[in-house]
């Protein structure tokens, strides 16, 4: 059995140490400026390329297709599961886990991820970047696990609010954000909904996707209301009447069950594969530490028995 206090102190020692560090580096980097008057100097350079490698984020979910997945721990991980172990403590061996979907996933570290330096001068001359991802979004570990993800046409754009798509059907991406921590995020969402193509992991989708599912429960609240109305109508025929009872029977806990669903943009934030790149998002700045510590479905906004599994 794991000891949480245990892993929590590893985090909490982990995190003073690069606090220590930082200030020394950060105490030489100030002298520096002092004795020299250069703003970016070997010591400046040597605290940059420190606190890079501090930002030691979490990435993104891969599957079985991808080209650095590890069949070793994933052969453990399954092995764990027949033996009765739960989901938590077979991520925190194998680093391996099943997701709504019930297909095994592992997670890439986004710790080099970057905008490149392409995208802020398409911005700057341009308003826009246009290229392969591979020219947008530094990431190796990505490019390595699945090298045709590497050229999505990718559309980033400086923006107010953060918002991003992507297209399937034409293999295109479009991120926005007001500057490259926000465009990184988004463009790390969409990537994510790349990989869930590539490996027929439950899919993401729009309010319009999930069109289906309200007009669902709309018909299920029509049926059942007549119904009711039926049932209490005092003129009704006994048979009109018990064929009433069958109806809200059957649709009653219809309802229940799509209620939460009953708006088109609720019913979209439950999708598993939106859910599913909202985590990636929201592990990003998590060190190694904590993404061991940090169950997967625990980053979901969204409780996994809620999630809708889409394919398409």
């Amino acid at each position: 059995m794991r000891n949480p206090g245990a892993s929590l102190q590893q985090m909490l020692d982990s995190a003073t140490d690069r606090i220590r560090n930082a200030g020394a580096d950060l105490s030489a980097a100030t002298q520096e400026f002092i004795d020299t008057g250069k703003l970016y100097g070997p010591k400046s350079e040597a605290l940059a390329m420190k606190m890079a490698e501090g930002y030691n984020p979490a990435g993104i979910f891969i599957g079985p297709n991808a080209a650095i997945f590890n069949k070793g721990m994933a052969a453990k991980a399954l092995q764990m599961e027949k033996a009765g172990a739960s989901p938590e403590d077979i991520w925190s061996a194998t680093g391996t886990f099943r997701g709504a979907d019930k297909q095994w996933r592992q997670e890439i570290s986004d710790k080099a991820a970057k905008i490149t330096d392409d995208v802020y001068q398409g911005i700057k001359a341009e308003q826009q970047f246009v290229g392969p991802a591979s020219k947008a979004l530094k990431h190796e570990e990505l490019y390595k696990a699945y090298p045709e993800v590497g050229n999505v046409k990718s559309y980033l754009y400086a923006a107010e609010k953060p918002s991003g798509s992507y297209d399937a059907a034409t293999n295109t991406l479009m991120a926005k954000g007001p500057g490259t921590t926000t465009q990184k995020s988004a463009a790390l969402h969409e990537l994510q909904h790349a990989v869930q193509q590539r490996e027929g992991f439950a899919r993401g989708g729009s309010p319009k996707d999930v069109g289906a599912i309200t007009n669902e429960y709309q018909f299920a609240k029509t049926q059942f209301d007549e119904a009711l109305k039926t049932r209490m109508n005092k003129n009704a025929d006994p048979v009109a009447k018990e064929n009433a009872i069958q109806i809200m029977n059957f649709y009653g806990p219809k309802l229940q069950k799509l209620k939460k669903f009953s708006d088109s943009d609720v019913a979209y934030r439950h999708l598993a594969g939106e859910a599913e790149a909202r985590a990636v998002q929201s592990r990003m700045n998590m060190t190694d530490a904590e993404r061991k510590a940090t169950y997967p479905f625990k980053s979901y906004d969204v409780p996994i028995q809620d999630l809708i599994v889409k394919y398409r």
